[in-house]
């Protein structure tokens, strides 16, 4: 029986600052929602129109899915991410470790958490702060 020699490469400053700046960011969205739970009302805003003014309403309890579905999908990516070989045939790519096709796409799935999770941030805070109004 073959065991295949797993190939990390080394990640680089750049590549460890986004993966810091993409976990502060998950945890701060669950610390804003913890901190700010009991403050909120019964019902907040739950959808946004394009100027950012609520257009439907849903229990408080509703907010507590922001952190969970960042959290959902933040670890959907890091998966993807560590298995990068197993999804070459799903997205088209004939050998995913040649050249830098492996550290790229380790790369803009990196970027890709750090933006899922400034987005979620962001609506985050947009709930919190129109609750208080």
């Amino acid at each position: 029986m073959e065991f295949k020699k797993e190939t990390r490469t080394e990640a680089s400053l750049a590549d460890r600052l986004l993966e810091i700046a993409s976990w502060l960011i998950s945890v701060a969205i669950w610390i804003l929602v913890l901190l700010n739970y009991k403050k909120l009302p019964t019902t907040i805003q739950s959808h946004f129109d394009d100027n950012g003014d609520a257009i439907t309403y849903a229990n408080k309890a509703s907010i507590l899915w922001l952190p969970i579905v960042t959290t959902i999908v933040f670890f959907i990516i890091i998966i993807v991410s560590r298995n990068l070989e197993n999804f070459k045939n799903i997205i088209n790519i004939q050998s995913i470790k040649s050249s830098n096709k492996h550290a790229s796409s380790k790369k803009t799935l990196r970027y890709l958490k750090l933006i899922v999770s400034v987005i979620f941030l962001l609506v985050t805070i947009l709930v919190l702060e129109n609750a208080r109004r």
